[in-house]
C-alpha cells in the first residue's frame, strides 16, 4: 500500500515537474544492464549514454536511484 502511495505520488509530481533526460535514463537502468556493459576489468565505458547519464546524477544532484546503482 506505502509504495503504491509513493508511486502515484511519483507520477503525480512527474507530470507537474518533468524529470530531466539524465533522471529518466537513470530511473531505466538496472544493476544487471551495468553488470552486462562493464569491461573485463570491471569499469564501465563513459562513452556509452547511459553511464554518462549515471555519473551526472551522482556528481550533480545525489541522487537515490544512481547512487543503489553505483
Amino acid at each position: 500500500m506505502q509504495k503504491s502511495l509513493r508511486t502515484l505520488a511519483e507520477h503525480l509530481f512527474d507530470a507537474l515537474v518533468p524529470p530531466r533526460r539524465s533522471e529518466r535514463m537513470v530511473r531505466a537502468l538496472t544493476l544487471a544492464h551495468l553488470e552486462e556493459r562493464a569491461n573485463y576489468d570491471g569499469s564501465l565505458p563513459y562513452h556509452e549514454p547511459e553511464v554518462r547519464a549515471l555519473v551526472w546524477e551522482l556528481k550533480y544532484r545525489a541522487r537515490g536511484r544512481a547512487a543503489a546503482l553505483a
